[in-house]
C-alpha cells in the first residue's frame, strides 16, 4: 500500500493555498482623516465635541461612531453623556468601583473542549 501511494504523483500537498499580499507601505495606503490612529493627541474627529483628547487609539473614537450608542442619546439632547443612565452609572465612583469589583471577580466557565488540553499539560 505504501509503494502504491509513494509510486504516485500527487503533487502539492495543498496545490490551492492562498498566497499572502505583499505588505504595503504608508505611501500607497493614504491614512484616513477619521482613522483611530491620526487621533491620537486631538480631538479632531469628535462630532459631539464632549470629548477630550486621549493617549490610546483604542480611546481615541467619539462614541457616534459606533451605532449601538446612538440610540442612548436623549431626544432633543447632544451627547450620550446627557442620558440620565449614563449620569447615574458612569459618574459615580461608587457605582463605578463595584461594577469594577464584580466584572473582576467573574471566573472564565469550565469549557468541556478545553478539558483535555488541561490535562495533557
Amino acid at each position: 500500500m505504501q509503494a502504491r501511494a509513494c509510486s504516485q504523483n500527487h503533487g502539492p500537498s495543498f496545490p490551492f493555498n492562498p498566497r499572502r499580499a505583499p505588505r504595503t507601505t504608508a505611501t500607497q495606503n493614504p491614512i484616513e482623516e477619521n482613522d483611530p490612529l491620526t487621533r491620537v493627541g486631538h480631538i479632531n474627529g469628535c462630532t459631539c465635541k464632549n470629548c477630550i483628547v486621549m493617549p490610546t487609539k483604542m480611546e481615541s473614537i467619539c462614541y457616534r461612531e459606533i451605532r449601538n450608542t446612538l440610540s442612548l442619546i436623549p431626544e432633543g439632547g447632544q451627547c450620550v453623556t446627557q442620558n440620565r443612565e449614563f449620569t447615574s452609572r458612569c459618574l459615580k465612583k461608587t457605582e463605578i468601583d463595584f461594577i469594577f469589583r464584580v466584572l473582576s471577580k467573574q471566573h472564565k466557565s469550565n469549557n468541556i473542549c478545553q478539558k483535555p488540553i488541561h490535562k495533557t499539560g
